[in-house]
């Protein structure tokens, strides 16, 4: 541990003498990023209860984001933010926290996880390929986790053995899909349309991952050649939307394509999901949210054998998922002009069988719940 994590932790401990607030929330999404994504789904429907004080946390280049009414912003490495991480009586995080983080006995930690049905090798699956604060990272939180939320039967294994994690698992499903499955298709791209300002009919969303390596110019896709090919088979007009992974670096500078939206900065990323029309993706778990909203999903890979070779293995390969599978942009351009979409989502209902997907579409109002008995119980 650095100095700087050990002098934080000494900090957070000092301010265990303060009393630990039975109704103090802390939720921490990607190390600050934003209101998005499992926490914010949680977040909500405890706003529903208008009894408990919700801190969020936002590191300093997002400091000025916007929050909804009864969620209070800490920054990272404030006084406020070291006392909300003492203080509050649950915790709720989407990716392993930073190892200054200490926790009481009376405090309560739900790991969400980011992505429950993953196609990218984690944790222990590729330790040898993670860096050393990573590793002491994801030990500590390990001994601090004291539930764990999971979709389906794939991400339970990995919380045993990948996470080597042995406390309870909680099977409800990630409480940001509940957005998906329970929202309208139509309305949601409505309010999508009029926040970005889109004239055209549907929409062609491409969300890749990030690399370690671009020389493959893996986001070579011909996104504007593409869209043609979807207007002229569906005689109707479409609008592209970007949104490339935080760890992609100068990220715009790496697309194909002069017109489309980028949507790096939009903080609804299951609206973006639920909204589009079609969504391209390579090796994201964003393919299997797409998949619950029953959008038609295209992979795209380059560079399947250099990424899997080189930077990660995966737990499925392309070929072995429910979507059509294209390594150029000719194929799917072909794909498109053979009139093949409506045969795209074939694959869906056999894939959601087997991998046993939790499709209740109420997992925000059960971690919510479970909340409520760890923060109220006489």
């Amino acid at each position: 541990m650095t100095r700087k994590d050990t002098l934080k932790k000494n900090i957070i401990k000092s301010l265990h003498i303060l009393p630990v607030r039975k109704n103090a929330i802390l939720c921490h999404n990607f190390y600050g990023e934003g209101f998005d994504e499992n926490p914010r789904a949680i977040a909500e429907a405890l706003l529903k209860e208008k009894k408990y004080k919700i801190y969020w946390v936002l590191s300093r280049p997002n400091a000025n984001l916007p929050l909804p009414d009864g969620v209070e912003r800490v920054i990272v490495g404030t006084f406020k933010y070291f006392r909300a991480i003492a203080t509050s009586k649950i915790w709720i995080s989407n990716v392993r926290l930073p190892e200054y983080f200490t926790k009481r006995k009376s405090q309560y930690y739900i790991q969400t996880w980011h992505g429950d049905l993953g196609m990218k090798k984690i944790e222990y699956d590729v330790i040898d390929n993670l860096d050393k604060t990573y590793i002491r990272c994801m030990k500590n939180d390990n001994l601090m986790i004291d539930a764990m939320l999971s979709g389906s039967n794939h991400f339970s294994n990995l919380c045993r053995t990948t996470f080597k994690y042995d406390g309870e698992i909680i099977k409800c499903g990630s409480p940001k899909n509940d957005q998906i499955i329970n929202s309208n298709h139509d309305e949601q791209k409505e309010i999508l349309k009029k926040n970005l300002k889109i004239k055209e009919d549907n929409i062609l969303l491409y969300m890749p991952t990030f690399r370690n390596n671009y020389d493959s110019d893996p986001y070579n896709i011909d996104l504007e050649s593409i869209k043609k090919a979807l207007e002229a088979s569906t005689k109707s007009s479409w609008k592209i939307i970007c949104k490339m992974h935080p760890n992609v670096p100068e990220e715009h500078k790496k697309i194909n394509c002069k017109d489309y939206i980028s949507a790096d900065k939009y903080g609804n990323t299951q609206q973006l999901i639920l909204s589009c029309d079609i969504l391209i993706s390579d090796y994201s778990s964003v393919l299997f949210d797409a998949l619950l909203a029953d959008r038609i999903v295209f992979t795209y890979a380059n560079d399947e054998k250099e990424y899997t070779s080189k930077e990660r293995s995966l737990y499925f390969k392309l070929s072995e998922l429910p979507f059509p599978y294209f390594k150029t942009s000719e194929e799917l351009i072909d794909y498109i002009k053979q009139g093949n979409l409506k045969k795209a989502k074939s694959k869906y209902s056999r894939f959601l069988k087997d991998q046993s997907m939790a499709t209740s579409g109420n997992a925000s109002e059960t971690v919510a719940k479970i909340i409520e008995k760890k923060c109220f119980k006489k």
